[in-house]
């Protein structure tokens, strides 16, 4: 239920697929959960596992990037401190 403006609307969805219904009592008489709980919490679970591995795969993308780049670096970027190319002997930028 959503309550808007005051009023309560109740919110409904309609899944026409026999095998998903079929799945969803199955975990509802497992967890002991009413269907709604059920799914709720299986879609819960799966967006966080989606949006987890999209944040792995985007530093694994990032890594890949890096380990890609580095051999076409030119001294003194290969090897100096990032603070060395930035910033004076008296810390202040250059």
């Amino acid at each position: 239920m959503v309550d808007y403006c005051g009023r309560i609307y109740t919110m409904s969805m309609n899944i026409k697929n026999e095998a998903a219904h079929k799945l969803a009592r199955r975990l509802s008489r497992l967890t002991g959960e009413s269907i709604t709980e059920a799914v709720t919490e299986a879609l819960r679970e799966r967006l966080g596992r989606v949006e987890h591995d999209q944040a792995g795969a985007l530093s694994e993308r990032l890594l890949a990037i890096g380990r890609d780049c580095a051999p076409r670096l030119k001294e003194p970027f290969r090897s100096a401190r990032h603070g060395d190319l930035l910033y004076d002997d008296k810390g202040l930028p250059k």
